[in-house]
């Protein structure tokens, strides 16, 4: 019994030294809960969080809330859930039993009539076991068989059971029994057991509670109860069950907790004494869950973690002295120091003002600075004293000199009314309002914080320009690579200064270089690191996100998030002491240890919940096909996974193609313009700690092709389209063969046509030089010149030939031209007698044998030279004749010193007014035939040639001929 009163003392005791909560969420009917009367909680094997409240039941994914009803229900409340393959089983207070369908209804188990309200449980797996009055009655939920047992005595609320076995507190005694076994009552030497209403075997040990009379705990020990360590006075057991390796009591004013054995677990404190509590639950993250009746559920992800409030006050700055002594500011300007012993908090100065203190520190010892509106001394003698500054920060130089850091600048300032003892390094700028205190810039300058290294006596002041220092090697502007270090707070670490910033996360600092930087590239929470404490070699940091650690020797990091142990409240500093971490949020001091494990290895749980069909819900099964309308699919799905609820990462692929991630907090995947085809489609779920899903969730469909898709509609359409492209393409065909036939005709028609007009030219020119050559013989015959008559009968035969030769070809060789020429200027040089020269020339590099040109298309512009220019000139008569190359063909050019076109025209008007130069005719007639078929046109530009005085002097025929050559 002594053993016994100390348990009890220690209990008591300990009750006022744990006041207050765990960091926890409520989830209430401000968030979808239809009530905040909770009675019963269970997590299913799928792993949703099943609600049995006063308005019947709902199901929870973390995010959002599914409830249940039936017509049959006659109670909304309901109570004791319990599960069989799948299906949620409950009970409403007259003892009515409900399953759950899979389309959110409620069902009424008929076969269970209502006979009053005793808790249900399940043995051997399958049979639903309910203890009536006196009268076991079970239902095999596997074949729907019902038994009704009888038993000696009447069954009390005092139940307890295991995997196989049934025991209770009857008016008899306790009751041990098995489903089909015989059934033992062991007396309890008791004047009566109404009194006791709940039983546990806890490890053998059963223990049995009342429900508001002392004492409120006992154990059975064979037929004798033995009282154990009480509850307060007034306590109301609202339920009692063994959870997450504890024994959880629930009451009308909180619940407590008991190790196995029924000693206080954690020092006995009482959760949540606000909440009327009525179960406790444990998910398989390790979250405890309590349902309350006033409150709706709270959750805590660990009993490790507290908050401690203040007046509603928000919680701004911390600091803790080397005695250990814990202070805390406030918004409201007030200096509090924390009562760890007994969790609560004594008001030291302040609280005149709703200007928030933003930072504590103890430059020197004895004396606590802390800064809001002005730079507040308080001594630990009790006096507070008022620097007449809107201080940020303080470090001392040496034992009677601060830096002190404010929104205008840097003051160096002595202690308590001593002249400060300057560094001689260190200059000042000129003196402030205040006595003993120097301005250390010339200019007003918003600095945000000080720090000191004694090793280097370098002072380094953060500003909103970027970091300074100052030291014995001289002053200057810190910066990385040119940018600006735009500082928040700065910390030493083993001779190093880090300095933490809005944006570009933490800067390490040696001397006056920048030797390190982190990011979140290198596994920065963030890039805003807004508080920085020290703790040996470790750097805390406080960013938007949570709290980080950062090990500056072996450069890991620990980081603490909403998912481990922080509040959602607004984080304003931290404090580390020991393994024990301080926080000041807007709710109040939070603490916790910091060897707590941080690393949630249970892997998240997606579960489909239905699915959409162009916006229609359908029913799911594996390998559904949908219509070839159907080009929306929406799939609603819930990431069961509530400790880190807010950083799960969902993401799916199509078809074993590529990972792609969804927004947070969607819940839906949105499929749309989706094509005919199959389509298996995977989704998972990564925690917090990169942990996935052990095995992601399929869902396979395939949709129907159009008709003008299915495969005789495609072989239909192309027998359709390949006999219409045959008999296309076959009249086509035909219709191409007569067009070429009749362009081939009408192409040779034209052929034969200029091919007969060139002949005919060719045969109207080649008599008519024959007629003039005859005439010029038959001269000399009557002039009685036999010898001119032979030379040149010999020349005209040599002649003859050539053009006879040159007469049936289309093209000739430039050289061939030229000798016809030379003949036929020999010929007519013979009637000039040796009046007349002439010259033929080519231009250099210019090879006559291969250059082809019509035959006899030069000469008649020779021959109008020397009938018509030099012919009616007395003496001195010269005609040349020069072919030269150019790039796109030759140039003929036949040049006379005549009497010129136009004196030869009037000479001819007098002779006959009919005289027209056939030569001339034909030549031109003969330019227009070959042009029709050439790419490149024959041209021909004559120039009449004038002396001095104006007077014709000649002409100059020049005849481009494009370089043409002969088919093969």
């Amino acid at each position: 019994m002594k053993q016994l009163y100390i348990l009890w003392v220690v209990c008591l005791c300990s009750l006022t030294l744990w006041g207050q909560d765990p960091v926890h969420r409520v989830i209430n009917n401000l968030n979808g809960l239809p009530c905040n009367t909770v009675y019963y909680l269970k997590q299913d094997k799928t792993g949703f969080i099943w609600i049995a409240h006063d308005r019947g039941l709902s199901r929870y994914d973390g995010k959002r809330f599914v409830h249940y009803s039936g017509k049959e229900q006659q109670g909304k409340a309901l109570s004791n859930l319990l599960e069989y393959y799948g299906t949620v089983y409950c009970q409403d207070f007259s003892g009515n039993f409900y399953r759950t369908t899979p389309g959110q209804n409620l069902v009424k188990i008929k076969a269970l009539q209502a006979k009053g309200y005793a808790p249900a449980g399940i043995l051997n797996g399958n049979l639903l076991t309910v203890p009536v009055t006196d009268t076991l009655r079970t239902l095999n939920l596997a074949t729907g068989a019902y038994t009704a047992t009888p038993v000696k005595g009447y069954f009390s609320s005092a139940v307890f059971y295991t995997s196989n076995r049934l025991e209770a507190i009857t008016n008899n005694g306790l009751l041990q029994c098995t489903p089909g076994g015989q059934a033992t009552i062991t007396p309890i030497n008791t004047a009566s057991t109404n009194h006791l209403f709940f039983l546990l075997n806890s490890g053998g040990r059963r223990f049995v509670f009342t429900k508001n009379t002392a004492p409120h705990v006992y154990e059975l020990s064979g037929s004798m109860l033995h009282p154990l360590a009480d509850l307060p006075a007034h306590t109301f057991i609202q339920n009692v069950q063994i959870e997450g390796g504890y024994i959880w009591v629930s009451t009308s004013a909180g619940a407590y907790c008991f190790n196995k054995d029924m000693t206080p677990a954690f020092n006995g404190h009482c959760f949540f004494k606000e909440a009327s509590v009525s179960n406790v639950i444990t998910d398989r993250e390790g979250n405890y869950w309590f349902a309350t009746l006033n409150k709706g559920l709270i959750m805590a992800m660990t009993l490790q973690a507290r908050v401690y409030p203040y007046e509603n006050r928000n919680i701004t700055a911390l600091h803790q002295t080397p005695d250990g002594s814990l202070y805390a500011g406030t918004d409201a300007n007030q200096l509090l120091r924390f009562n760890a012993i007994k969790g609560r908090f004594d008001s030291i100065t302040g609280g005149t003002s709703r200007h928030e203190i933003i930072n504590i520190q103890e430059p020197l010892p004895g004396q606590i600075y802390f800064f809001s509106d002005k730079a507040y001394i308080h001594g630990l003698a009790g006096n507070t004293s008022v620097f007449q500054a809107a201080g940020k920060s303080a470090v001392a130089i040496n034992p009677t000199t601060l830096a002190i850091a404010y929104s205008s600048g840097t003051a160096i300032t002595g202690i308590q009314g001593v002249p400060p003892k300057l560094p001689a390094w260190l200059p000042v700028a000129g003196n402030m309002a205040v006595p003993n205190t120097y301005m250390l810039f010339n200019k007003p300058l918003r600095c945000k914080g000080v720090a000191y290294i004694p090793r280097t006596e370098t002072l380094y002041i953060t500003t909103v320009e970027g970091l300074y220092y100052f030291s014995p090697k001289g002053k200057g502007f810190i910066t990385d690579s040119g940018v600006p270090i735009m500082g928040i707070q700065a910390r030493v670490v083993q001779g190093s200064l880090y300095v933490g910033t809005s944006n570009s996360g933490v800067y390490k600092v040696t001397g006056t270089k920048v030797q390190g930087h982190l990011t979140v590239k290198d596994g920065l929470l963030g890039n805003a690191v807004y508080r920085l404490r020290v703790q040996g070699n470790r750097l805390w940091m406080l960013m938007d996100n949570g709290i980080q650690c950062y090990d500056t020797q072996n450069h890991k990091f620990t980081a603490y998030l909403t998912s481990d142990c922080l509040s959602r409240a607004d984080l304003r500093d931290i404090l580390p002491s020991g393994n024990t971490l301080y926080a000041a949020t807007s709710e109040g001091l939070l603490e916790f240890n910091t060897q707590l494990s941080t690393f949630n290895s249970v892997a998240p749980v997606i579960h489909i919940n239905r699915v959409m069909v162009n916006g229609r819900p359908v029913h799911y099964r594996a390998g559904m096909v949908l219509s070839y309308r159907s080009h929306t699919v929406d799939i609603d799905y819930a990431t069961l996974a509530y400790k880190g609820e807010d950083a799960v990462t969902v993401q799916y692929k199509v078809n074993n193609g590529r990972w792609s991630s969804l927004a947070e907090r969607s819940g839906v995947l949105n499929l749309a313009y989706l094509s005919d085809g199959s389509y298996n489609v995977a989704l998972r779920a990564i925690n917090e700690d990169g942990v996935a899903s052990v095995k992601p969730v399929l869902f396979t469909f395939s949709i129907q092709a159009p008709v003008y898709k299915r495969w005789w509609f495609i072989m239909l359409c192309a027998v359709a389209a390949s006999t219409a492209a045959v008999l296309y393409y076959r009249n086509r065909i035909k219709a191409i063969r007569q067009k070429n036939e009749l362009i081939t005709q009408k192409l040779k028609l034209e052929h034969e046509l200029q091919q007969s007009i060139l002949s005919t030219v060719r045969s109207q020119m080649n008599p008519h030089f024959l007629f003039n050559a005859l005439n010029t013989i038959q001269s000399y015959i009557y002039t009685n010149e036999r010898e001119q008559a032979s030379l040149y009968l010999g020349k005209f035969s040599e002649l003859t030939r050539l053009i006879l030769d040159l007469s049936g070809k289309e093209l000739v060789p430039l050289s061939e031209e030229l000798r016809a020429l030379t003949l036929y200027i020999e010929l007519e040089k013979l009637r000039f007698e040796d009046s007349f020269t002439y010259t033929i020339s080519t231009s250099p590099g210019l090879s006559p044998e291969t250059i082809y040109v019509p035959p006899m298309l030069i000469q008649p512009y020779v021959e109008n030279a020397m009938k018509h220019g030099l012919l009616h000139k007395k003496n001195n008569r010269v005609l040349a004749l020069h072919i030269s190359a150019e790039q796109t063909g030759i140039v003929a050019c036949v040049e006379d010193n005549g009497i010129g076109r136009r004196r030869s025209g009037e000479l001819n008007a007098r002779r006959s007014k009919n005289h027209q130069s056939f030569a001339t005719y034909a030549n031109h007639k003969r330019l227009e035939i070959l042009n029709r078929g050439l790419p490149k046109k024959i041209w021909l530009h004559i120039t009449d040639k004038h002396d001095e005085n104006g007077n014709a002097c000649g002409t100059v025929v020049r005849l481009h001929i494009p370089y043409l050559y002969p088919e093969k």
